[in-house]
């Protein structure tokens, strides 16, 4: 049986990666080192094996545990890949909320700034967000082999971030159709507030959560700050109420 160890360093300016894989079996015991100069080659500019005598393996061993322990300055590619994976399903998920939120805002530019808009805002919001929490609910469902297979070894983890991204997905969901409401309406202001909440909401959690948690900090980052985008508009909603019936 095989020990696997993979990991990658990512050098200065982030222009140079070299992936280590060491390998342990029975009577062998091989380092492989691949060398890429552009972060975005698959095909690796070299290659270098080392066969390492039955000591070194666990010399290696303390090192990398060393390594950790001073806390080297690495970055695991394969994560970056695995939350560009469930950003990209997000979006997919968002399409049917983009497509209804651009029916909805052609709605209200019509109707103005009316109870009847705001009722038919209300109702597409609420199907929007039946669909989503739908759609979430059928990707959660999927295998993780499922992922590994249509996005390749390792990818299986994409769905945990699906998963932890999900109340997020569902937020930004809600504002999509909000946005357009208030954006059709001329409201730039609550627009602006918005746009605003959640950068401020990204810069404050960002360098604190991502160092700490890597790729469950990035997640936790993205559905913050969409959830507090959507609160945002979503007050500013029931409060436009009132001007609504007046109008």
């Amino acid at each position: 049986m095989s020990d696997i160890l993979r990991f990658n360093f990512v050098f200065q300016e982030k222009t140079h990666c070299m992936q280590v894989a060491a390998e342990k079996s029975t009577g062998k015991l091989m380092l492989r080192c691949y060398g890429f100069f552009g972060m975005e080659d698959t095909v690796p500019d070299f290659r270098w094996d080392y066969i390492m005598e039955e000591g070194d393996w666990d010399k290696l061993m303390m090192i990398i545990e060393d390594a950790n322990a001073a806390k080297w300055e690495y970055a695991d590619m394969s994560s970056v890949g695995i939350f560009s994976v469930g950003v990209t399903i997000s979006e997919a998920i968002w399409v049917f909320s983009r497509s209804m939120a651009l029916v909805q805002y052609s709605k209200v530019l019509k109707m103005g700034d009316t109870i009847e808009a705001w009722l038919e805002t209300r109702r597409v919001t609420l199907i929007t967000l039946a669909i989503t929490v739908f759609c979430i609910a059928v990707a959660a469902c999927v295998p993780m082999s499922v992922f590994e297979f249509v996005f390749g070894d390792g990818f299986g983890e994409a769905k945990i971030v699906i998963l932890m991204l999900a109340i997020g997905i569902a937020a930004n969901a809600v504002a999509l159709v909000l946005f357009n409401y208030f954006s059709a309406l001329g409201r730039l202001k609550i627009l602006l507030l918005r746009s605003f909440a959640g950068l401020v909401v990204t810069l404050a959690l960002a360098f604190w959560l991502i160092p700490m948690w890597n790729i469950e900090g990035a997640c936790v980052v993205n559905s913050c700050s969409y959830l507090v985008s959507s609160i945002l508009l979503v007050g500013f909603f029931v409060k436009n109420r009132r001007n609504a019936m007046i109008g």
